[in-house]
């Protein structure tokens, strides 16, 4: 983890930063049986576990330029199937992440519920150890 003051907190509270890996499934076309994560070289995101989890997927969706609607998304753990709370923060949700650590899991960003072939964004932690969750 990485922990960095809150300047705009006027307790001076520490908050913890979560570094991932991220990258998308373009599955925009289902006929194409040849999709790769993208893009190659996945950039790294910061997510906060102390902000609801709506209010950084747009911030991951802009960085990776994904062709995909933001709209209509949710995110599924790997290791449980468990869908998280969007509305919520990681904070809020520590029990949902119980065992993804070990698990060596990842984190399904889901899009246009609707359709047939979901889109999907891997959300990897950068250090394969300590991998959490999306957002750890």
């Amino acid at each position: 983890d990485r922990w960095f003051q809150d300047r705009d907190d006027k307790e001076n509270v520490r908050v913890c930063l979560e570094i991932c890996v991220v990258q998308f499934l373009d599955d925009t076309d289902p006929f194409n049986s040849t999709n790769f994560p993208e893009p190659t070289r996945p950039p790294l995101y910061t997510f906060r576990e102390d902000i609801a989890l709506v209010t950084q997927l747009a911030g991951v969706h802009r960085l990776l330029r994904a062709p995909h609607k933001l709209d209509d998304c949710t995110l599924q753990l790997s290791h449980n199937g468990t869908y998280l709370d969007l509305e919520s923060t990681l904070v809020e949700q520590r029990d949902e992440l119980e065992g993804f650590q070990e698990d060596a899991g990842y984190v399904k960003y889901l899009s246009d519920l609707n359709e047939r072939h979901p889109q999907l964004v891997s959300v990897e932690s950068a250090d394969l150890h300590q991998q959490r969750v999306v957002f750890c």
